[in-house]
């Protein structure tokens, strides 16, 4: 009999986006601050936004990212995550050029700082086979002018939520390994040098819950990420709120 988390993955796949809907998703090339600098953006769901940007990390930083996962981590299955798999851009100066990237891309200010940062470190995951994470939300529901978690590093107390998540792709995996919505019925595959992107909290600040996810169970080879998750504090004018409480961000959409 299959387990509570096992039918949650069996469902979601008998319940994909409708081809009418998929049809409508689109792939283009998304204007950033500096003009001659495209990036390739696969829309995964609109409403709440989810892309998958392609080429955005090259090999000398995926291998660089693998081998600090290598000291820090080790392989884990079945929903484990080892505490320490963290790495900073001031420790590993190379990583400032990724986080400067990810800004020109998202238009968020994610400078990693050691006191009221506008993003989290790197962390680094692999999964070997079997190696899967439940479904969860990013977002951690700390207020922006409250006092946050005590627990948290000193460089993102009082630094407000996770406003945005983006996980670079450091491998690709012979199958298995999709970040999947299941609320949305949308699925982000694992590409090598790609990045997937989404909003956590809504431009009211509330948390959106659509964004629940899961990593599927990675089937053949070995899945790497690292995430870089990007706080609420430095985005007051980069991400303004809304005139009502249900409005959405308009979005480029070619």
């Amino acid at each position: 009999m299959a387990s509570e988390k096992n039918k949650i993955f069996i469902s979601f796949f008998y319940e994909l986006q409708k081809i009418k809907k998929q049809s409508k998703l689109k792939c283009f090339n998304r204007d950033t601050r500096i003009p001659i600098y495209k990036s390739k953006e696969e829309v995964v769901n609109y409403f709440p936004r989810i892309s998958l940007f392609h080429d955005v990390i090259g090999e000398e930083h995926i291998s660089l990212l693998k081998e600090i996962g290598q000291m820090l981590v080790s392989n884990y299955v079945l929903f484990q995550i080892k505490p320490n798999s963290w790495a900073n851009e001031t420790t590993y100066r190379p990583l400032q050029k990724l986080t400067r990237r990810v800004s020109l891309i998202t238009g968020l200010q994610t400078k990693y700082k050691s006191l009221m940062s506008n993003s989290e470190q790197f962390q680094i995951i692999n999964y070997g086979v079997g190696g899967m994470y439940n479904p969860h939300v990013d977002n951690l529901g700390y207020s922006l002018l409250g006092f946050g978690n005590p627990h948290e590093t000193m460089e993102v107390q009082h630094t407000g939520d996770r406003t945005a998540t983006w996980m670079f792709y450091l491998s690709d995996v012979r199958a298995g390994g999709a970040t999947v919505f299941p609320q949305l019925k949308a699925r982000v595959p694992v590409v090598k040098g790609a990045a997937a992107f989404w909003y956590n909290i809504k431009l009211n600040g509330d948390p959106d819950d659509r964004t629940r996810h899961a990593g599927c169970p990675v089937l053949l080879g070995s899945k790497w990420v690292s995430n870089k998750w990007i706080r609420e504090s430095g985005q007051v004018l980069k991400r303004l709120c809304g005139l009502h409480k249900d409005a959405i961000e308009i979005l480029p959409t070619k």
